[in-house]
């Protein structure tokens, strides 16, 4: 349940989790201890609250994120909120319900040593991580029912009407290359002007590719459904930690996925989509471009950093990138 950190880490979640212990308390949970579960990034960290609802029960797990305003609003925090919300009623799959403090309120506003924090505490869902089960043990059937459990979340964000004022972060060639993008504000602070020239050319190459997609290739993804965030119990495959649900393309979300599995289990994935909507024509050059922008992704996070070096693994990080661009471009 916890995860080793080191010192200077764990200093870093101190707030965090004085914000998680805070928000178990005004839910009334019953001498509430907080441990760290996951998320290391300045955005938003997930806690495991482990309390009594009431002084006469044993104590139980509680998940409760705790997100900065720093990184992100209420509003994209709500749009999280109502995007599970539909997900449970329209589609019926099994996914983190938002547990409403005793105003009715979901959002828990907290300050702490000047800083503002969202706090929201979601109902417990019984299972183990795919990503946990024993070697070998993802097997034909589970790589199937995750391509379907996919395909539903794209054919829910095909079809749903979104509400005024909903609120997730876009991730497309703009975010990743252009003007608004980390590297463009700061990219000349660890990358030589050839390494620039290299992101620039292969920027320009994956623009190419992605403009051919039209725009029902794009839409709210789930932009992490691999098998570390998705609950397998005897009622099924029960996605998770939406807390990276984004605009983007529905390609990036299929070959991400594809990406994190066995090669054995690629054509059972295949299938299951399949048998929910039609697969995404993606090609070779479509391929290598998402898996591109997919490395930017993780590039201008590292970029918005104080310093990359606030992870000891930061930099080392940056290096292979420029060796994944290298590559790219010699493909």
């Amino acid at each position: 349940m916890t995860q080793d950190l080191s010192d200077a880490r764990r200093e870093h979640l101190d707030p965090f989790r004085g914000a998680a212990e805070f928000a178990g308390l005004r839910h009334g949970l019953v001498s509430p201890r907080i441990f760290h579960a996951g998320g290391f990034d300045d955005t938003n960290v997930l806690f495991i609250a482990l309390a009594a609802a009431r002084a006469s029960e044993e104590a139980t797990p509680h998940p409760v994120r705790v997100y900065t305003l720093d990184g992100t609003t209420e509003e994209a925090i709500r749009s999280e909120l109502w995007w599970l919300d539909r997900l449970r009623e329209d589609v019926g799959l099994m996914v983190p319900e938002p547990i409403s403090l005793p105003s009715g309120e979901r959002l828990l506003r907290i300050e702490i040593e000047g800083q503002a924090f969202v706090a929201v505490r979601f109902g417990w869902i019984e299972g183990d991580l795919l990503a946990g089960l024993p070697e070998g043990g993802l097997d034909e059937k589970e790589a199937a029912e995750l391509g379907e459990l996919m395909a539903r979340l794209h054919r829910h964000s095909r079809n749903v009407a979104l509400p005024n004022g909903f609120e997730r972060r876009h991730d497309n060639w703009q975010t990743a290359f252009g003007e608004t993008s980390q590297l463009s504000r700061r990219g000349g602070e660890c990358f030589s002007p050839r390494e620039l020239e290299l992101f620039e050319t292969a920027g320009m190459r994956a623009r190419e590719v992605l403009a051919d997609l039209g725009e029902d290739a794009y839409g709210l993804i789930h932009g992490e459904l691999k098998p570390w965030n998705v609950l397998i119990s005897s009622e099924g495959l029960h996605p998770i930690d939406f807390c990276e649900c984004r605009f983007g393309y529905y390609a990036y979300d299929f070959v991400g996925t594809l990406g994190s599995l066995p090669e054995r289990l690629h054509e059972p994935f295949r299938g299951g989509y399949g048998r929910i909507q039609a697969l995404p024509a993606i090609s070779e050059a479509l391929e290598q471009a998402v898996r591109l922008m997919d490395e930017m992704y993780k590039t201008n996070w590292i970029l918005s950093w104080p310093s990359v070096s606030y992870h000891a693994w930061g930099e080392a990080s940056l290096r292979e990138q420029v060796h994944s661009i290298e590559q790219y471009l010699a493909g």
